[in-house]
């Protein structure tokens, strides 16, 4: 079973539509169009969804703004000086910031057509069980 809350929630129905991308034990020409397809061969029995699903987090930043800001913050211009950076001074920068990171559609692990997916039975067919929680507030103390 899988679970998630919010983004992770988001994050846990992906795995219900995304592209089988990797079968261990069999070799490459022994594999089969189910073989391929979450879908038909998911590797999960169970998801639990909170407050969330896959459609609220498709990245819409399609110039890859976020990272040409992150980057430029951290004084880098190229992918190596960045992979270079500790990872404390990209989550320190990345936590002052107004960042947003999200999946791109890449029709392996995200779509940008989840709902006609989900319509042609694009989704594996698993127990879900789906909830919305109400009073998310960063300061318990105003909760009635």
């Amino acid at each position: 079973m899988l679970f998630g809350q919010s983004a992770g929630a988001a994050s846990t129905d992906l795995h219900t539509y995304a592209v089988r991308m990797m079968i261990r034990y069999r070799r490459e020409q022994e594999l089969t169009s189910a073989d391929l397809q979450y879908p038909k061969n998911p590797i999960v029995h169970a998801v639990i969804m909170q407050s969330g699903a896959a459609s609220i987090i498709i990245n819409e930043d399609k110039t890859h703004q976020n990272w040409q800001n992150l980057s430029q913050a951290l004084g880098c211009s190229t992918l190596q000086c960045m992979q270079d950076k500790p990872w404390e001074d990209i989550l320190e920068e990345v936590s002052s910031g107004s960042y947003s990171f999200s999946p791109v559609p890449d029709n392996v692990t995200a779509f940008a057509d989840f709902e006609a997916r989900a319509k042609e039975g694009g989704l594996a067919r698993v127990v879900s069980l789906l909830s919305v929680y109400n009073w998310q507030v960063a300061d318990s103390s105003s909760q009635p």
